[in-house]
């Protein structure tokens, strides 16, 4: 149970809703350092899962940016091409949720409509228990799950993710204590839960908050576990309210704590630690005497899937077919400029899911080189390609285009040019298809 906040009564609100934002932090995050498999620890109902799940519009290729462009614009412009997703809970009832509603349907009759192969797993079980299955993604993610674990597990947390999995990145996030005096009302007691484990006095967010933590506190955990355990870490804060109202302190301007963690160059794999190293006095509040109650629980897999990749992937057609096809489409559409994303879906296909490979068709633009000019059929003054920035949208312009006569409008009008334009032949004076006398219109 938590207490509202962020509603219509409250001074304090948030747009895009608070846990859209760490979504969003979590998935640039995972765009920009080029993720191709995650698992989502505390994966709850899979809200995440299905974000990651959705199919990329291409294949795995470098953006089309122009010859100078940073590796920020790079990151910034690519897409995510996640092949391996896994999510692990403890809740049973939250994974069966997220196997109904966040994961696609396998359709073995359907065509797959997918550029790169997507194969995912749920598992339920303790995160402080080893399973040599998860052993290889290269990025974990837990967004709001350490304020929820009790002391054992939160001692393992660490050197469980760090110390023994060892990914390249992983993702946390967590409240910041310091916003929450942000939600409190005038005249009214603070609203919230006290800490249900004594520790503190302080009044938390959610009554099943076993901590939160100040941004001081948060960067404090980050930097001890980040030193342990081989990693860079780089703590942040997610979620600026939508109130033009000044904080009351800098360290109340956002409601999340967050930090990426990068696992250092100068770490490898064999240089993990027991997952029983961490110095527990490091945790703020805990207590290095608390012993450990439980034992973790083993895993269980409670739904795989495996999605295929669309059979023409990476296999483009030959540049002329590519460009023929853009023709036909451009005189569909009485055309002779278009943006390169309006007319991918019907391109998509033949360029074997690479934009790339239709620019180059077309002459190549920016980062992308022409064709060999000893091989190809292109003509250099059919084609034209601008694109005003590295945000702006490639536009294509066909040089040769011919725009078609204007229809000439009859005695009929209106009517000439609604039927005509349906394919039904237009008769000078009269509008008439064959037999329509015969015709049964009783169904219109």
């Amino acid at each position: 149970m938590t207490w509202i906040h962020g509603t219509s009564e409250d001074k304090i609100s948030f747009f895009p809703p608070l846990h859209l934002q760490r979504q969003a932090w979590a998935l640039n995050v995972l765009r920009s350092e080029n993720v191709t498999s995650v698992l989502d620890i505390g994966c709850g109902e899979g809200s995440l899962i299905q974000a990651l799940c959705s199919p990329s519009p291409t294949v795995s290729e470098p953006p089309v940016l122009s010859t100078n462009a940073s590796p920020e614009a790079l990151a910034e412009h690519s897409f995510i091409h996640v092949k391996r997703l896994a999510g692990l809970d403890i809740d049973a009832s939250e994974l069966a949720r997220a196997a109904s509603t966040a994961l696609p349907r396998e359709d073995p009759t359907a065509e797959p409509s997918r550029w790169s192969s997507l194969d995912v797993d749920l598992w339920e079980g303790d995160l402080g228990q080893f399973n040599e299955e998860l052993n290889t993604y290269e990025a974990m993610v837990a967004l709001e799950v350490i304020e929820h674990l009790p002391q054992e597990t939160l001692e393992r947390f660490a050197p469980m993710i760090l110390g023994e999995y060892k990914p390249r990145l992983l993702l946390i996030s967590t409240p910041n204590f310091d916003f929450n005096q942000r939600f409190d009302r005038e005249g009214e007691d603070k609203r919230g839960y006290p800490d249900p484990t004594g520790r503190t006095s302080r009044i938390f967010r959610h009554d099943d908050h076993k901590f939160e933590w100040t941004p001081t506190e948060f960067r404090s955990y980050c930097l001890g576990i980040a030193e342990e355990f081989g990693y860079e870490c780089y703590p942040t804060l997610i979620g600026p309210p939508t109130t033009s109202e000044p904080p009351p302190t800098p360290s109340s301007s956002h409601a999340t704590n967050a930090c990426l963690f990068r696992l250092s160059p100068i770490a490898t794999r064999s240089s993990r630690r027991s997952s029983r190293s961490f110095r527990t006095s490091s945790l703020p509040f805990l207590h290095p005497e608390d012993p450990t109650t439980t034992s973790p629980s083993q895993h269980h897999l409670v739904k795989r899937i495996s999605l295929p990749a669309r059979e023409e992937a990476e296999k483009p057609a030959d540049e002329e077919e590519i460009r023929e096809l853009l023709r036909q489409t451009m005189r569909n559409w009485k055309v002779g400029e278009i943006g390169l994303t309006s007319v991918w879906r019907e391109l998509a296909g033949v360029c074997g899911g690479s934009i790339r490979e239709l620019v180059k068709a077309l002459g190549g633009w920016g980062n992308v080189p022409p064709p060999d000019p000893s091989s190809s059929m292109l003509d250099s003054t059919e084609w034209e390609l601008e694109k005003e920035s590295d945000d702006a949208e490639l536009v294509i312009r066909w040089k040769l285009f011919v725009a078609p006569e204007p229809m000439e409008e009859d005695s009929n009008g209106w009517e000439a040019s609604r039927l005509s334009s349906w394919g039904i032949p237009v008769t000078s004076g009269i509008s008439r298809v064959e037999g329509e006398e015969d015709m049964d219109t009783g169904g219109w």
